[in-house]
């Protein structure tokens, strides 16, 4: 039904001004000394446009992402970058962090409020090891003690549920839920709508129980291989190469270990067809 849509395409629209920023920014990396000032605020610009609509929906993980997609590109264009200026950045988005996660406590504080009431200390980086996100160890625990009582074996229906994912759910009103995170949210915590997604080890678990985790594993281990095999760019690799690489194939891992199997899979691949697109039209331009 409508109470679990997510609206994954206009999520997706939003997210290719991050391809913009990229592009500029490996496009500021490569330029003349003298005209990089405008560049660099040019793909400023985009990065903030990019980070609005997670902001505005809370997604705090999906901008630290994109945050880290420019310092990868960074990285691969100067094959080094001074610690300092890592752990300053790495320092800011902890704050950040910390700030939405004071906002999405409540929606009627001020700017003001959320200063005086975040607390910048060590408890800061609780809410990023503790917490229902992530390969958090306390929820792949409730997950795994949950099978078969609480839920039953899928049988790999979590991660076969994704190929309907391409399908509209205009033109099939009848489609089956795709994300799991829902399931595990109302059944294991009581929630309401909001979802809990599984990860890789508690979905491999949830899927084929121990036999999963161990098969699971492997593949995943050489899954990740081929992927840097196959996309990773070289030394000498094209702006196009460099782009699609970060924007896409970087952060699968990342997300099939964080979300589920299929959540990774399906937007790897969505973000590779988009990025290719992008590419392809501005060198028709």
């Amino acid at each position: 039904s409508s109470s679990h849509r997510t609206y994954g395409f206009l999520r997706l629209i939003a997210s290719i001004a991050l391809v913009a920023h990229l592009i500029v920014l490996a496009d500021a990396l490569t330029s003349a000394k003298g005209k990089r000032a405008f560049k660099y605020c040019l793909a400023l610009s985009f990065l903030i446009v990019a980070i609005f609509l997670p902001f505005y929906a809370s997604a705090r993980g999906a901008i630290v992402l994109y945050v880290i997609s420019s310092i990868a590109l960074t990285y691969f264009y100067n094959r080094k970058i001074k610690w300092i200026k890592l752990v300053v950045i790495f320092f800011l988005l902890i704050l950040f962090f910390q700030s939405m996660s004071v906002l999405r406590q409540s929606t009627d504080l001020t700017l003001r409020d959320v200063i005086t009431t975040t607390s910048f200390d060590i408890s800061i980086l609780d809410r990023l090891v503790l917490n229902r996100n992530e390969v958090e160890l306390g929820k792949t625990a409730h997950i795994i003690n949950a099978v078969p009582q609480t839920l039953d074996l899928q049988y790999g229906k979590t991660i076969v549920v994704w190929f309907a994912s391409f399908i509209p759910r205009e033109l099939w009103s009848a489609k089956p839920m795709i994300h799991s995170g829902p399931i595990i949210g109302t059944t294991l915590y009581g929630n309401r709508v909001s979802g809990v997604p599984p990860g890789l080890i508690a979905e491999l678990y949830w899927n084929f129980h121990i036999v999963g985790l161990v098969l699971g594993g492997f593949l995943f281990g050489w899954f990740l291989k081929w992927v840097d095999f196959r996309y990773k760019p070289q030394v000498d690799g094209s702006m196009d190469q460099v782009v699609l690489y970060v924007y896409g194939p970087f952060t699968v891992g990342y997300l099939m270990l964080s979300n589920s199997i299929g959540f990774g899979l399906f937007n790897t691949a969505i973000k590779i067809v988009v990025a290719m697109l992008v590419i392809k039209f501005i060198r028709r331009g």
